[in-house]
């Protein structure tokens, strides 16, 4: 699979601290859709952006989807609240993964590849592990 090299973060469409529906929920729509119309090919979220907010405003944005487009969405974190974010990723926590992933899914997705991984970033600086 290749995308373009410019990909959209969901993160900031919803609520204050990550926490519920945006302000504006159609302008939110109408960002996405003109991030697609630009050339995005990729959007990156997660079940927890809202929780789940972000998730839906990118299906009701977006769908029925171009072929091209790719939807990469997380699980293994939890919302409790603005601001606050836990991490939930051992490898006790399968099921939840499969949940995430299976949210994603009734959202309109089409196919999923559902990924785990039990072994969180160690650097503070994520870019750190990229090549050059």
């Amino acid at each position: 699979m290749s995308v373009s090299r410019i990909g959209y973060g969901a993160m900031a469409l919803t609520g204050l601290g990550g926490w519920g529906e945006p302000p504006d929920p159609g302008a939110a729509k109408d960002v996405l859709r003109r991030a697609l119309d630009l050339g995005v090919q990729l959007f990156d979220t997660a079940d927890s952006y809202g929780p789940e907010v972000s998730e839906q405003l990118l299906a009701d944005a977006l769908h029925p989807y171009p072929r091209d487009l790719v939807v990469a969405t997380k699980g293994g974190s939890i919302r409790e609240g603005p601001w606050q974010l836990r991490a939930d990723g051992r490898p006790t926590c399968e099921q939840r993964v499969r949940a995430a992933c299976g949210g994603s899914v009734s959202t309109g997705s089409t196919s999923i590849s559902c990924t785990r991984s039990t072994q969180p970033f160690r650097s503070r600086n994520p870019w750190a592990r990229l090549p050059n």
